[in-house]
């Protein structure tokens, strides 16, 4: 999606249940309040080569606009297509001007989640795709 190099937040499944388990024993800090965590802050071209990488293989991608993935996501919404939020939802995580990275606010430290860095990544979907 527009090039491939927008950073976006994501999270393993084990760390969203630490993440719980966070949130369960620090009550007072979370209560009433949003929590942002991450396992990385990566972007589709990190991944796509973190998969070429643990797979030895090379993939051809197809190129999209997210603000014409938007217009089309609102065409079948209009039509009674709601599969068309689908496509809302790529524009929000992908799409300039929209907010999947949030590095800058996390609450990783007081839900006992650490970040990934690059290999930690790589590690992770090597593990998946391996």
């Amino acid at each position: 999606m527009d090039g491939g190099n927008r950073p976006f937040s994501t999270t393993i499944l084990s760390d969203v249940g630490q993440s719980v388990v966070g949130i369960l024993t620090h009550p007072e800090e979370t209560k009433n309040r949003y929590v942002f965590v991450q396992s990385a802050v990566v972007t589709q071209n990190k991944l796509l080569a973190a998969v070429e990488k643990a797979t030895g293989e090379k993939f051809v991608t197809e190129h999209q606009n997210t603000e014409e993935i938007e217009k089309a996501g609102n065409e079948k919404i209009a039509k009674g297509d709601f599969s068309g939020f689908v496509d809302l939802i790529r524009r929000c995580i992908w799409g300039e001007g929209y907010g999947a990275d949030y590095s800058d606010k996390l609450d990783n430290e007081i839900l006992g989640v650490k970040v990934l860095d690059d290999t930690g990544v790589e590690g992770v979907v090597k593990g998946v795709v391996g």
